[in-house]
């Protein structure tokens, strides 16, 4: 669950599509590529989709695993929670957006980019994360 990760720690949270949007997968891969410097700041990465548990289970069958929590959100509670899932209204249409957020130590939101494609600039997201644990001036 969301809430047992990034206790003290620094955690990022990419909301994606799921596995039918290849430009999620590749911020998924790009993150993955690039965990190790997420490791040496001590934060987290998590990613959270609509497909269920065995639909990623198959892809990671199919394509290889990443290298950090991918969980699954079926019912869009989180989703909805978080601003990036609209059920559709009379007012509103239903909308799903791609959201990326950084969470500091204090279970804070600091940092968030949240529209119709994916967040890729990793390089921005450890800036952020480095910055709010005071090793950036």
């Amino acid at each position: 669950e969301l809430s047992q990760m990034g206790k003290d720690r620094p955690i990022v949270v990419v909301f994606y599509l799921g596995y039918g949007c290849s430009h999620c997968v590749a911020q998924l891969l790009a993150l993955d590529k690039d965990q190790h410097y997420f490791r040496e700041l001590d934060a987290d990465i998590v990613a959270i989709s609509s497909d269920t548990s065995e639909h990623t289970a198959e892809k990671y069958k199919e394509y290889g695993e990443f290298h950090f929590p991918v969980l699954a959100d079926a019912d869009y509670a989180v989703s909805t929670q978080w601003g990036v899932y609209q059920p559709e209204t009379e007012e509103k249409p239903e909308f799903m957006k791609h959201g990326t957020f950084v969470v500091d130590r204090s279970g804070k939101v600091i940092w968030a980019a949240v529209g119709n494609e994916p967040f890729l600039d990793n390089k921005t997201l450890l800036h952020v994360i480095a910055k709010s644990q005071g090793l950036l001036p």
